[in-house]
């Protein structure tokens, strides 16, 4: 990871409310906890897009790399940064939104790249077996 984008973070998020362990109110943090909380964040962000682009077969790899899928979570992270209202933690308001950017691209990618006609293999199928048999 690049030391200015999580400068980056760590500087736009100052302030922002995190879900920090297992609290039910979430609290503003600082210092070493916020680092690590951005830290924590940005990985899962990352592991979010690579784990998406693993779901896809290997023929949409063309259109969208696991780089594109990284670029677009951290690109969404970034979208988050400057949108975000403080009214739920912001970590949790992080992964919801790349979740949905990622499906969102990830539907785009199948409607462009409709899977193959299901219905050639089950005649294939069939022939075959009257064929065989």
């Amino acid at each position: 990871m690049d030391s200015s984008f999580y400068n980056y973070f760590c500087s736009a998020t100052a302030g922002f409310v995190f879900s920090a362990g297992q609290e039910e109110i979430p609290a503003t943090i600082s210092g070493e906890t916020h680092e690590r909380e951005v830290k924590y964040l940005i990985d899962t962000v990352r592991r979010m897009a690579v784990k998406k682009s693993l779901l896809l077969p290997e023929s949409f790899t063309a259109d969208c790399d696991r780089d594109d899928w990284i670029q677009l979570a951290m690109i969404t992270m970034f979208e988050c940064c400057e949108k975000y209202d403080r009214k739920r933690p912001f970590d949790n308001y992080v992964r919801f939104m790349v979740s949905r950017r990622l499906a969102d691209r990830q539907r785009s990618l199948l409607r462009k790249n409709p899977p193959a006609n299901r219905e050639i293999p089950a005649l294939y199928t069939e022939l075959k077996k009257n064929g065989n048999s």
